[in-house]
């Protein structure tokens, strides 16, 4: 685990304990792909399956989670229903409409999670190399210190720049781009959900609704693998890293 410090909030439950623990999963999959040059990537081909499915499975066969919603454009919600029938992804309990933002989104999906829920762990559905121990890792994290979520060092030079000009290097140690498992006590989320959706600031992702909290996230190890499909070349990235991929 990356060093770093949460604040502490509640009893912090110890251990991943299923008989004692109910973890639910959020995948947001509700973007336009607006970047893709009129390929939807949710569905986009990935070693002959549609890409979505890859975060999907990643969730269905881990231990650590008892129930997914999967957060849908409105425009897909029946062609997400079926893919998951497809599949057999039975942890499934809800395939719920996005909204206009992220936070809208996310919103959305932890409207349906179960009432049992003690742990909410959120993942873009644009994250197709996500695995069984990032998941187990971060949900841990969170269990014990409030939040958590996925990070990777800055390992290029980063600058500040203006009117096209470079204003400023901005120093690269202390740096990290944030991915996506993000994982939650549920009712600390939900108290800072509350708190931020009052204020103007919109919140690009889960993480900064709780820091407005004063909660310090934990930053866990991700992967490079772990790759955020934005833009077509991704998805050729992508096909070069599913030839290597072991979950």
């Amino acid at each position: 685990m990356i060093k770093g410090a949460a604040g502490a909030v509640g009893a912090a439950i110890k251990l991943i304990d299923r008989k004692t623990m109910y973890v639910s999963a959020v995948i947001v999959a509700a973007g336009s792909s607006t970047r893709m040059n009129g390929v939807d990537k949710l569905f986009a081909p990935l070693k002959n399956e549609p890409l979505l499915v890859a975060a999907l499975r990643a969730f269905q066969d881990s231990k650590t989670i008892r129930e997914i919603v999967l957060v849908m454009r409105e425009d897909a919600l029946e062609q997400g229903k079926s893919l998951c029938q497809m599949h057999g992804f039975d942890k499934v309990t809800a395939v719920v409409a996005g909204g206009k933002t992220r936070a809208e989104s996310s919103g959305a999906g932890l409207a349906s999670v179960s009432k049992r829920t003690n742990v909410v762990v959120i993942h873009d559905g644009d994250r197709p190399f996500v695995d069984q121990d990032l998941i187990y890792r971060t949900v841990s994290a969170a269990a014990r210190w409030g939040a958590a979520t996925a990070a990777i060092p800055v390992t290029s030079t980063v600058k500040r720049g203006s009117d096209g000009a470079v204003t400023e290097t901005v120093p690269r140690e202390g740096l990290y781009e944030i991915q996506t498992p993000q994982a939650f006590q549920f009712q600390l989320l939900k108290a800072a959900r509350k708190k931020a959706l009052s204020g103007t600031a919109e919140a690009t992702d889960d993480c900064m609704m709780v820091e407005a909290m004063g909660v310090r996230p934990v930053l866990v190890d991700g992967s490079r693998f772990n790759l955020k499909i934005t833009v077509p070349e991704d998805l050729i990235l992508a096909e070069a890293i599913a030839d290597i991929w072991r979950r």
